[in-house]
């Protein structure tokens, strides 16, 4: 099931860069059009990680777009298993004044995770928070078909203790090895508007 859907992911993806000797390059919504209010769309990175993100976005302005996002990482090993769930806004700013057109965008973010741990038996869990800001380009299609890929930085920041489950249930309140930080951040996502 998991190769089958990084497969339908990585397909997706070179169909919409090989498309892009047809997308309209204007940069603008023919007159007669209206721009798109929705998009609905998944980071196909992420799939062959073993992660899936969303986003569906909702047009607030002519050039602004705001939207719930969340991400899945499931990582399934001989000796561990994890899991992460990732819930929050993001507002994405279309620099040409057309939301959901072709173009450069810049986009905010501020999620809310939980992650989920079991090595050997012993299970441990925390929370996160993340802000992270990026630009990109934006490539649509008439047919609805669309791409954005984007750069930026991430900020995460933690809880300073984990709540640490044994087998025999007991609990206890360990140092969190994970510090807070920046790193980077890679947009490639594959969606559709309407």
């Amino acid at each position: 099931m998991r190769r089958t859907a990084a497969l339908s992911w990585m397909l997706m993806l070179m169909t919409g860069l090989g498309a892009g000797v047809y997308a309209d390059e204007s940069g603008k919504t023919p007159e007669t059009a209206a721009l798109p209010r929705y998009n609905v769309s998944g980071n196909v990175i992420g799939v062959i990680f073993g992660a899936f993100t969303g986003r569906f976005d909702f047009g607030i302005t002519e050039a602004t777009t705001i939207g719930p996002h969340f991400g899945i990482y499931i990582n399934n090993s001989v000796s561990i298993t994890s899991g992460q769930v990732q819930i929050g806004p993001r507002l994405n700013y279309n620099l040409s004044g057309k939301r959901i057109s072709n173009g450069l965008y810049l986009g905010i973010g501020l999620n809310y995770g939980q992650v989920s741990s079991k090595i050997s038996g012993v299970t441990a869990k925390a929370n996160s928070y993340r802000f992270d800001a990026l630009a990109g380009y934006h490539l649509v299609w008439k047919s609805g078909v669309n791409l954005m890929l984007g750069l930026g930085a991430a900020y995460t920041a933690g809880q300073k203790k984990l709540t640490v489950t044994d087998s025999t249930g007991a609990r206890q309140e360990r140092d969190n090895p994970y510090k807070p930080g920046f790193g980077p951040l890679l947009e490639t996502s594959v969606g559709y508007c309407f």
